[in-house]
């Protein structure tokens, strides 16, 4: 089942909006005790976990500008899998290509990082400029 289906569930069985679900469950204290009581109540009722311990356990190895891994990086990327792996958490390998020049606002970054709770980590690799990592 889709997670915006699960909000729309739980919203539904615990009478409040999609959006105060999403609160309640990225922990957001601005939500009465009562109302957060109602949610997590439907969300068990229905099954569906909304602690954080719940999210996806996922670390990306980001090598940048590089075609090939360094030796370096290569056990970088290789002890970090076999520790992911005993953690009970998922690797993901990705290759970004962009330009020193492009101003940070313009990067566009894989697809992935575009929410929060798809990946929990990152491990910046390759060759690396600085408006990557300007706020």
């Amino acid at each position: 089942m889709a997670k915006g289906k699960r909000l729309k569930d739980i919203a539904r069985l615990a009478e409040v909006s999609t959006s105060t679900v999403s609160r309640v469950a990225s922990g957001n204290s601005t939500v009465s005790v009562e109302i957060q009581t109602r949610v997590r109540r439907a969300a068990l009722q229905l099954g569906i976990g909304l602690d954080r311990k719940d999210r996806a356990k996922v670390l990306c190895f980001l090598l940048a500008n590089r075609n090939v891994l360094h030796p370096f990086q290569a056990r970088i990327l290789w002890g970090a899998g076999s520790y992911c792996t005993t953690e009970g958490w998922e690797m993901l390998f990705l290759s970004f290509y962009y330009l020193p020049e492009i101003p940070p606002k313009e990067l566009h970054l894989p697809q992935i990082f575009s929410r929060r709770d798809n990946v929990r980590g990152c491990i910046l690799g390759g060759t690396n400029h600085p408006n990557l990592l300007a706020p």
